[in-house]
């Protein structure tokens, strides 16, 4: 997560915002750090459709949210984190500010209301 953070603007920590917490916004949201793309669809696989976890992607330069579907198969959708002062992300071109809620509805087929978080 460090190495994450001095690559964001102006090497600032996100603890350091008034506005936006990052490391909050993530434990909110299902926070599984350490996890490859097989192991999130190990741990997801007897899991309800919608519930989700978020990961590093394996560059450790962005997020992944892994997430159970509709029909079964685990998807796993890539996020950038922008700015980590404001809490802008994007999504391939969509960029969302304040709210990782905002990224994972797009993510997950704008169905975040059904979504739950995997427990640490």
């Amino acid at each position: 997560m460090k190495q994450l953070l001095e690559r964001t603007k102006g090497n600032r920590f996100i603890n350091s915002s008034p506005f936006f917490n990052l490391e909050i916004e993530l434990e909110n949201h299902g926070w599984h750090p350490n996890l490859s793309a097989g192991e999130a669809e190990a741990i997801l696989s007897d899991k309800a459709a919608y519930t989700y976890l978020i990961r590093l992607d394996e560059m450790q330069k962005g997020f992944y949210v892994s997430f159970v579907s509709p029909n079964g198969f685990i998807q796993h959708g890539h996020f950038d984190l922008i700015d980590p002062i404001y809490g802008m992300f994007r999504n391939f071109c969509t960029p969302h500010v304040g709210s990782l809620k905002k990224v994972l509805n797009d993510l997950m087929y704008h169905s975040f209301a059904k979504a739950v978080p995997l427990a640490a």
